[in-house]
């Protein structure tokens, strides 16, 4: 692996890592937070490390999150570091936000307020006031807070990138082509369809009788199904949630070698001989795997619904 791993203690001093032996990187496009997991060969303890940063050899940060578990193991079969961690958005779903009123709100506000104290240091999306109300509950994560501002008022689902709060609602990596003749290279492809996930029918209480109506329905001679789902919340928006499961019914794998060559988010098309042409569809999820047998990639790419 062409990269660095460097280590921060609580004083803010830095450690190089040595190159992990084995380790694994999640990224998904509903979970706020990606994952890294590693072990390295341990010659002397680190110390406490707090954050950890996966650098590029021309000094991109290809990671940058907090050490949520570390584990420093010495036994007759040699001496690990192990480290768990997540990207900063681990802090902003463990962070409760204080419960308050915005009225008229906008994104600077709620990045100063909700964002930058854990370590963010810039955003992008519109920075135009927005007419209307932002009410932060008991309960809510700094993570939730921000979040419903981005989708009520810029209608995106903001994503963290190292230390950039992105609520621009668009990709910026390049188009991925998975294709063993004329794109990126794969030595394993899969198409899975999920009939298990596909509702037909949502329901909802209307919020003044409370009484259950039909919120929501797909066309049965398509689905081929029958399917109902009453929701709790009359706020729900049943609309969203029918796409949602339509959305994760159907998926692309591709196993290909090497480190990540896009993010989530990014649009993606697989070309296979066998499997077919799968074209319009967006990175949904992304791990990297690295162990003796070498480094690989798993993508999976979703309809672009």
């Amino acid at each position: 692996m062409n990269v660095r791993f460097t280590g921060i203690r609580p004083d803010g001093t830095e450690v190089i890592l040595p190159m992990p032996v084995r380790g694994r990187y999640d990224s998904a496009e509903d979970a706020p937070a990606d994952g890294l997991r590693a072990e390295f060969p341990l010659a002397k303890s680190c110390g406490t490390l707090t954050k950890l940063r996966v650098s590029g050899t021309d000094g991109s940060v290809l990671f940058f999150g907090t050490v949520d578990i570390q584990r420093e193991i010495t036994c007759g079969t040699g001496n690990v570091l192990n480290l768990s961690c997540r990207s900063l958005a681990g802090l902003l779903l463990d962070s409760e936000a204080v419960p308050r009123t915005y009225d008229a709100p906008s994104l600077p506000v709620i990045f100063e307020r909700h964002i930058r104290p854990y370590g963010f240091t810039s955003f992008l999306g519109s920075q135009a006031i927005c007419r209307g109300e932002l009410c932060v509950r008991k309960g809510m994560s700094e993570w939730q807070a921000a979040a419903e501002f981005c989708r009520k008022f810029l209608r995106t689902e903001p994503r963290v990138k190292g230390m950039v709060f992105d609520a621009s609602g668009t990709a910026a990596a390049e188009p991925l082509l998975l294709d063993n003749s004329a794109g990126m290279r794969y030595f394993r492809a899969e198409v899975r369809q999920r009939n298990c996930d596909i509702l037909t029918k949502i329901y909802a209480p209307d919020t003044r009788t409370g009484l259950y109506r039909l919120a929501a329905e797909e066309n049965e001679s398509i689905t081929g199904v029958h399917r109902v789902r009453c929701l709790a919340n009359p706020e729900s928006d049943a609309s969203t949630v029918l796409r949602k499961t339509e959305r994760s019914a159907f998926s692309v794998y591709a196993e290909c070698p090497g480190t990540p060559a896009t993010e989530t988010g990014a649009s993606a098309s697989l070309r296979d001989p066998v499997l077919g042409e799968f074209a319009d569809m967006v990175v949904a999820q992304v791990r990297c795997t690295w162990d003796e047998d070498g480094i690989r990639t798993v993508y999976c790419l979703r309809r672009n619904v």
